[in-house]
Protein backbone atom coordinates (compact mmCIF):
# COMPACT_ATOMS: atom_id res chain seq x y z
CA UNK A 1 0.00 0.00 0.00
CA UNK A 2 1.37 3.37 -1.01
CA UNK A 3 2.06 5.92 1.69
CA UNK A 4 1.21 8.67 -0.76
CA UNK A 5 -2.51 9.43 -0.67
CA UNK A 6 -4.43 11.42 -3.23
CA UNK A 7 -5.17 15.05 -2.44
CA UNK A 8 -7.96 17.31 -3.67
CA UNK A 9 -7.05 18.71 -7.08
CA UNK A 10 -5.76 22.24 -7.27
CA UNK A 11 -8.42 24.79 -8.11
CA UNK A 12 -5.81 27.13 -9.59
CA UNK A 13 -4.44 25.64 -12.82
CA UNK A 14 -0.82 26.61 -13.42
CA UNK A 15 -0.24 27.60 -9.80
CA UNK A 16 2.47 26.01 -7.67
CA UNK A 17 5.91 24.56 -8.34
CA UNK A 18 6.90 23.37 -11.83
CA UNK A 19 8.08 19.75 -11.69
CA UNK A 20 9.46 17.10 -13.99
CA UNK A 21 7.62 13.77 -13.94
CA UNK A 22 9.10 10.37 -14.75
CA UNK A 23 8.56 6.72 -13.91
CA UNK A 24 10.94 4.27 -12.21
CA UNK A 25 9.95 0.69 -11.46
CA UNK A 26 6.31 1.40 -12.22
CA UNK A 27 6.07 4.38 -9.83
CA UNK A 28 5.96 8.04 -10.72
CA UNK A 29 8.40 10.52 -9.24
CA UNK A 30 8.95 14.23 -9.59
CA UNK A 31 11.83 16.68 -9.42
CA UNK A 32 11.64 20.43 -9.05
CA UNK A 33 12.22 21.93 -12.48
CA UNK A 34 14.26 24.76 -10.98
CA UNK A 35 16.85 22.25 -9.74
CA UNK A 36 17.53 20.82 -13.23
CA UNK A 37 19.76 22.80 -15.55
CA UNK A 38 19.55 20.44 -18.49
CA UNK A 39 17.95 17.16 -19.58
CA UNK A 40 20.19 15.02 -21.80
CA UNK A 41 18.69 11.96 -23.54
CA UNK A 42 21.17 9.06 -23.51
CA UNK A 43 21.42 5.96 -25.67
CA UNK A 44 21.45 2.49 -24.16
CA UNK A 45 25.19 2.21 -24.80
CA UNK A 46 25.70 5.54 -23.00
CA UNK A 47 23.43 4.38 -20.18
CA UNK A 48 25.63 1.30 -19.63
CA UNK A 49 28.75 3.44 -19.30
CA UNK A 50 27.05 5.99 -17.06
CA UNK A 51 25.51 3.31 -14.82
CA UNK A 52 28.96 1.78 -14.37
CA UNK A 53 30.50 5.16 -13.51
CA UNK A 54 27.65 5.89 -11.09
CA UNK A 55 28.84 2.94 -8.99
CA UNK A 56 31.99 4.94 -8.33
CA UNK A 57 30.04 8.13 -7.60
CA UNK A 58 31.60 10.48 -10.17
CA UNK A 59 31.50 11.13 -13.90
CA UNK A 60 34.86 9.92 -15.21
CA UNK A 61 37.59 12.40 -14.29
CA UNK A 62 35.34 15.49 -14.17
CA UNK A 63 34.85 15.17 -10.39
CA UNK A 64 31.10 15.84 -10.78
CA UNK A 65 28.98 13.60 -8.52
CA UNK A 66 26.98 11.06 -10.54
CA UNK A 67 24.05 9.11 -9.08
CA UNK A 68 21.77 6.50 -10.61
CA UNK A 69 18.47 7.39 -9.01
CA UNK A 70 16.90 3.91 -9.18
CA UNK A 71 19.86 2.46 -7.27
CA UNK A 72 19.72 5.34 -4.79
CA UNK A 73 16.03 4.59 -4.10
CA UNK A 74 16.48 0.81 -4.06
CA UNK A 75 14.21 0.32 -7.07
CA UNK A 76 14.81 -2.66 -9.32
CA UNK A 77 14.71 -1.82 -13.03
CA UNK A 78 15.21 -3.74 -16.24
CA UNK A 79 18.86 -4.43 -17.07
CA UNK A 80 18.38 -2.71 -20.43
CA UNK A 81 15.90 0.20 -20.15
CA UNK A 82 14.09 1.29 -23.27
CA UNK A 83 15.00 4.91 -22.64
CA UNK A 84 17.11 6.93 -20.24
CA UNK A 85 18.14 10.47 -19.48
CA UNK A 86 20.90 12.31 -17.66
CA UNK A 87 19.74 15.24 -15.54
CA UNK A 88 22.22 18.03 -14.87
CA UNK A 89 21.47 19.54 -11.47
CA UNK A 90 22.34 23.09 -10.52
CA UNK A 91 21.24 26.19 -8.66
CA UNK A 92 19.15 27.78 -11.42
CA UNK A 93 17.41 26.61 -14.59
CA UNK A 94 19.54 28.89 -16.76
CA UNK A 95 23.21 29.71 -16.51
CA UNK A 96 23.73 27.92 -13.20
CA UNK A 97 26.80 25.98 -12.22
CA UNK A 98 26.38 22.17 -12.39
CA UNK A 99 26.63 20.52 -8.98
CA UNK A 100 25.80 16.93 -9.89
CA UNK A 101 24.30 14.47 -12.37
CA UNK A 102 21.39 12.08 -11.99
CA UNK A 103 20.81 9.12 -14.29
CA UNK A 104 17.21 7.90 -14.67
CA UNK A 105 15.74 5.02 -16.68
CA UNK A 106 13.07 7.17 -18.30
CA UNK A 107 12.60 10.45 -20.12
CA UNK A 108 10.80 13.17 -18.16
CA UNK A 109 7.54 13.29 -20.08
CA UNK A 110 5.91 16.47 -18.85
CA UNK A 111 6.22 19.51 -16.67
CA UNK A 112 3.32 20.43 -14.41
CA UNK A 113 2.65 22.93 -11.69
CA UNK A 114 2.37 21.09 -8.38
CA UNK A 115 1.83 21.91 -4.73
CA UNK A 116 4.84 20.73 -2.72
CA UNK A 117 3.90 19.42 0.72
CA UNK A 118 5.60 17.43 3.48
CA UNK A 119 5.32 13.69 2.93
CA UNK A 120 6.13 10.50 4.86
CA UNK A 121 9.52 10.06 6.54
CA UNK A 122 10.38 13.69 5.97
CA UNK A 123 10.33 13.41 2.16
CA UNK A 124 8.36 16.05 0.27
CA UNK A 125 5.62 15.12 -2.18
CA UNK A 126 4.34 16.97 -5.22
CA UNK A 127 0.56 17.13 -5.45
CA UNK A 128 -0.38 17.36 -9.12
CA UNK A 129 -3.36 19.19 -10.58
CA UNK A 130 -5.38 15.94 -10.67
CA UNK A 131 -4.74 15.32 -6.96
CA UNK A 132 -2.12 12.60 -7.37
CA UNK A 133 0.78 12.84 -4.90
CA UNK A 134 4.19 11.75 -6.17
CA UNK A 135 7.44 11.59 -4.25
CA UNK A 136 10.12 14.25 -4.60
CA UNK A 137 13.34 12.30 -3.91
CA UNK A 138 15.86 14.04 -1.68
CA UNK A 139 18.81 14.26 -4.05
CA UNK A 140 20.98 16.03 -1.48
CA UNK A 141 21.41 12.68 0.29
CA UNK A 142 22.56 10.98 -2.88
CA UNK A 143 25.01 13.50 -4.25
CA UNK A 144 28.28 13.77 -2.42
CA UNK A 145 29.66 17.20 -1.80
CA UNK A 146 33.14 17.78 -3.10
CA UNK A 147 35.71 17.26 -0.37
CA UNK A 148 37.72 20.33 0.50
CA UNK A 149 41.14 20.33 -1.03
CA UNK A 150 43.78 19.06 1.34
CA UNK A 151 46.52 21.55 2.13
CA UNK A 152 49.56 21.07 -0.04
CA UNK A 153 52.24 19.17 1.84
CA UNK A 154 55.50 20.88 2.63
CA UNK A 155 58.81 19.30 3.60
CA UNK A 156 59.37 18.67 7.29
CA UNK A 157 61.64 21.29 8.81
CA UNK A 158 65.12 20.55 10.09
CA UNK A 159 67.54 22.87 11.85
CA UNK A 160 71.23 22.15 11.29
CA UNK A 161 73.53 23.75 13.91
CA UNK A 162 76.96 23.31 12.36
CA UNK A 163 79.84 25.47 11.21
CA UNK A 164 79.81 26.53 7.58
CA UNK A 165 81.70 24.20 5.30
CA UNK A 166 81.56 21.12 3.09
CA UNK A 167 80.23 18.88 5.89
CA UNK A 168 77.25 21.15 6.50
CA UNK A 169 76.48 21.41 2.77
CA UNK A 170 76.64 17.62 2.41
CA UNK A 171 74.32 17.18 5.39
CA UNK A 172 71.85 19.70 3.95
CA UNK A 173 71.75 17.86 0.62
CA UNK A 174 71.15 14.54 2.38
CA UNK A 175 68.28 16.02 4.39
CA UNK A 176 66.63 17.43 1.27
CA UNK A 177 66.76 14.01 -0.37
CA UNK A 178 64.95 12.60 2.67
CA UNK A 179 62.11 15.12 2.40
CA UNK A 180 63.34 17.76 4.85
CA UNK A 181 63.75 21.51 4.34
CA UNK A 182 66.96 22.34 6.21
CA UNK A 183 67.72 25.68 7.86
CA UNK A 184 71.33 26.37 8.77
CA UNK A 185 72.63 28.08 11.91
CA UNK A 186 75.98 28.74 13.60
CA UNK A 187 75.08 29.62 17.18
CA UNK A 188 75.38 27.59 20.35
CA UNK A 189 71.84 28.54 21.44
CA UNK A 190 70.20 28.12 18.01
CA UNK A 191 68.57 24.80 18.93
CA UNK A 192 67.26 26.21 22.20
CA UNK A 193 65.91 29.39 20.64
CA UNK A 194 64.22 27.56 17.74
CA UNK A 195 61.55 26.24 20.10
CA UNK A 196 58.97 24.06 18.35
CA UNK A 197 59.36 25.59 14.91
CA UNK A 198 61.30 22.59 13.62
CA UNK A 199 60.53 18.89 13.30
CA UNK A 200 64.16 17.85 13.74
CA UNK A 201 67.34 19.42 15.11
CA UNK A 202 70.89 18.33 14.24
CA UNK A 203 73.75 19.73 16.34
CA UNK A 204 77.54 19.55 16.03
CA UNK A 205 78.24 18.78 19.70
CA UNK A 206 82.02 19.21 19.31
CA UNK A 207 81.58 22.81 18.09
CA UNK A 208 78.43 24.00 19.88
CA UNK A 209 78.01 21.85 22.96
CA UNK A 210 75.34 19.41 24.03
CA UNK A 211 72.22 21.57 24.31
CA UNK A 212 69.32 19.74 22.58
CA UNK A 213 66.37 21.39 20.86
CA UNK A 214 62.68 21.03 21.70
CA UNK A 215 62.20 18.77 18.65
CA UNK A 216 63.90 15.35 18.36
CA UNK A 217 67.64 16.08 18.28
CA UNK A 218 70.54 14.21 16.70
CA UNK A 219 74.08 15.13 17.67
CA UNK A 220 77.37 14.81 15.77
CA UNK A 221 80.72 14.20 17.41
CA UNK A 222 84.09 12.76 16.48
CA UNK A 223 84.28 11.37 20.01
CA UNK A 224 82.14 8.32 20.73
CA UNK A 225 79.35 9.12 23.19
CA UNK A 226 77.47 6.14 24.53
CA UNK A 227 74.89 6.51 25.83
CA UNK A 228 73.80 9.69 24.06
CA UNK A 229 73.55 12.81 26.26
CA UNK A 230 70.15 13.61 27.77
CA UNK A 231 67.76 15.02 25.21
CA UNK A 232 69.52 13.52 22.20
CA UNK A 233 67.98 10.69 20.19
CA UNK A 234 71.43 9.66 18.95
CA UNK A 235 74.99 10.92 18.60
CA UNK A 236 76.67 10.00 15.30
CA UNK A 237 80.03 10.46 13.65
CA UNK A 238 79.73 13.36 11.14
CA UNK A 239 80.75 10.99 8.32
CA UNK A 240 78.27 8.24 9.26
CA UNK A 241 75.69 8.81 6.52
CA UNK A 242 74.26 5.31 6.90
CA UNK A 243 73.68 5.84 10.60
CA UNK A 244 72.02 9.19 9.94
CA UNK A 245 69.69 7.71 7.28
CA UNK A 246 68.69 5.00 9.72
CA UNK A 247 68.00 7.60 12.41
CA UNK A 248 65.94 9.75 10.04
CA UNK A 249 63.72 6.88 8.92
CA UNK A 250 61.49 7.12 5.83
CA UNK A 251 61.21 10.35 3.87
CA UNK A 252 58.48 12.48 5.39
CA UNK A 253 56.30 15.58 4.92
CA UNK A 254 54.08 17.54 7.27
CA UNK A 255 50.93 19.65 6.59
CA UNK A 256 51.70 23.10 5.27
CA UNK A 257 51.86 25.71 8.02
CA UNK A 258 53.33 29.21 7.97
CA UNK A 259 56.86 29.12 9.39
CA UNK A 260 59.42 31.85 9.87
CA UNK A 261 62.72 31.88 11.66
CA UNK A 262 63.23 35.19 13.39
Amino acid sequence: MSLLRRHPPSREPGAGTPVLLFTLGGRRFALRRSAVLEILPVTIAEWRRLAHMAEGGTLADTGLPLMRLAARLGIGTAAEPRRAALLVLGEAPEGGRPRGLVLIEDQPVCTEAAAVRPGPAGTDVAVLVDGEAVMLPDLHLGLRASAPAAPAPTPARALVVMAQGAARERLGALLRRRGFAPSLAEHARAAELAGSRFDLVLVDIDAFGGTPGTAPTIGFSRRPQRPAPAGFAAVLDPDDDAGLLAALGPARVTPAVPATLN
